[in-house]
């Protein structure tokens, strides 16, 4: 329980050493502890994704129905590269439950990934049945789907809906803030992306923060900005740093 609260203070390396000893017991009965020593890896240090999904698939292999651990499986084997296995994983989530509201929601999961992977069209397709199914974790995703698809307009009506039904979701208020950006309402963007890091939104919000900033001559500010990233990230927006001189 003290990893689970540490994952919840996201003081992730301490969170991964009270989970460290979970792989000394039996995995058949309690693999479920091994889902928080996955998390701790993947959002405690760059590149873990190897380590992390051999938790997850200790998870699983307690409970072959937690829907969470085959969810957070998908997600590394995308990033190892690996999208039909990936997307298996969604489908079999999905065909693991009971209830349309929760098939919905995986279905939203998997838009989410669709939209990672740039394919906006068909995260829109199937973000339009999350939603539909009655999945309002749907919202938000679809709404920057919309938004990367060229549909302003409908992009920012889901993404207000988002924020409407829950007021402290901070990757919705991070989209609509790139939202504005685009559009060229900096002061409303830098108003939600201010809220956003409020409510742990993340470092995306750091980034188009920081860019709003520099095209505002506040340079130390974006500097500032860019600074608080993890180590892990910071090297990887080299490009971006230069627009801050």
């Amino acid at each position: 329980f003290s990893g689970l609260l540490r994952l919840h203070l996201e003081r992730f390396p301490e969170a991964g050493e009270d989970f460290a000893g979970a792989g000394r017991y039996p995995r058949r009965r309690y693999g479920w502890m091994r889902y928080g020593a996955g998390l701790a890896r993947l959002f405690g240090s760059a590149g873990a994704h190897g380590a992390a999904a051999a938790e997850f698939e200790a998870a699983l292999d307690c409970h072959a129905d937690a829907v969470w651990a085959r969810g957070r499986l998908a997600e590394m084997r995308l990033c190892q590269h690996r999208e039909r296995e990936a997307f298996r994983l969604f489908h079999e989530a999905e065909a693991g439950l009971e209830g349309e509201q929760a098939k919905a929601h995986v279905r939203a999961w998997r838009g989410e990934a669709l939209l990672w992977l740039g394919r906006f069209a068909e995260a829109r397709k199937i973000l339009d049945s999350a939603v539909s199914g009655g999945s309002q974790l749907a919202f938000c995703w679809r709404g920057a789907a919309r938004l990367l698809d060229g549909d302003v307009v409908g992009g920012l009506d889901d993404l207000d809906r988002a924020i409407a039904i829950d007021p402290y979701d901070a990757e919705a208020l991070v989209w609509r803030g790139e939202l504005h950006r685009r559009e060229g309402r900096d002061a409303a963007a830098a108003a939600d992306l201010e809220t956003s890091l409020e409510r742990r939104g993340g470092p995306w919000a750091l980034v188009n923060l920081a860019l709003l900033s520099s095209k505002a001559g506040q340079a130390a500010k974006a500097r500032a900005l860019l600074a608080r990233l993890p180590a892990s990230l910071r090297a990887g927006i080299g490009s971006v740093a230069v627009e801050m001189h």
